[in-house]
């Protein structure tokens, strides 16, 4: 098989994946694109760039007809833009279910997004910064349960909540609120769709699931891999 190189900003890291035909052998995370291709100097002249040209338009194919590129998505109403390994995630999970239609959340260290995917398009998105804000508000990894309902009952309450929860020192509470808020507004996405949550855990399947969705957790590596391994049949 031959030996190639996917590489890319995510957050305030470049992601670099070393691939052996549709196999990943190994991905690390470095400070700039010139660390990363340092690390992979046989590959790096030829490398294709996650993340690079003009972002595709929705509704758009998961992925691109493109050798050497894998643009983000962009989005007009409401504004939004979807990453390049974002999207590659996205395409692992239509990889694995073919003609699938559904949801997937793709929970990120800095934002979600709810994409919905149909008949091998991505037709629309919805972003929350909630990793962001857990993060500022040192919430826990997990969210309280009983939070998380409250809020999802009364979106409105959010900051009163929020407010209880720190006055209390309650990190998990901070949690499911934050969490709580995100699924009540993002209830047009989920409510009657399967979705597939890429997360390292089972927190926000969980609280789908509460409300009577068809959720459940698959993990963001895999789909990585197979969306890699998707591209490079494609490529």
């Amino acid at each position: 098989m031959t030996r190639w190189l996917a590489v890319g900003p995510e957050a305030d890291m470049v992601r670099a994946c070393l691939m052996d035909g549709d196999i990943l052998l190994e991905q690390s995370l470095f400070r700039d694109e010139e660390a990363a291709l340092a690390a992979y100097p046989d590959h790096a002249e030829k490398a294709v760039r996650v993340g690079a040209g003009a972002p595709h338009a929705t509704p758009t194919a998961i992925l691109p007809n493109l050798v050497a590129q894998v643009p983000a998505v962009t989005q007009e109403t409401p504004p939004d833009l979807l990453g390049g390994w974002a999207r590659l995630r996205v395409a692992g999970v239509a990889a694995s279910r073919p003609h699938w239609e559904g949801v997937v959340l793709d929970a990120g260290s800095e934002s979600n997004h709810w994409v919905h995917v149909s008949a091998d398009e991505i037709v629309s998105f919805q972003g929350a910064a909630t990793p962001r804000l857990i993060a500022a508000l040192d919430g826990a990894p997990v969210a309280d349960d009983e939070a998380a309902d409250s809020t999802l009952s009364r979106p409105e309450r959010l900051s009163a909540h929020l407010h209880g929860a720190l006055l209390a020192g309650d990190a998990r509470a901070v949690t499911g609120h934050l969490l709580g808020a995100e699924i009540a507004a993002a209830k047009p996405y989920w409510l009657g769709q399967e979705v597939i949550v890429l997360s390292q855990t089972d927190t926000l399947a969980a609280l789908l699931r509460g409300q009577g969705a068809d959720a459940v957790t698959a993990a963001p590596d895999d789909m990585l891999a197979r969306g890699l391994a998707a591209r490079a049949a494609g490529g």
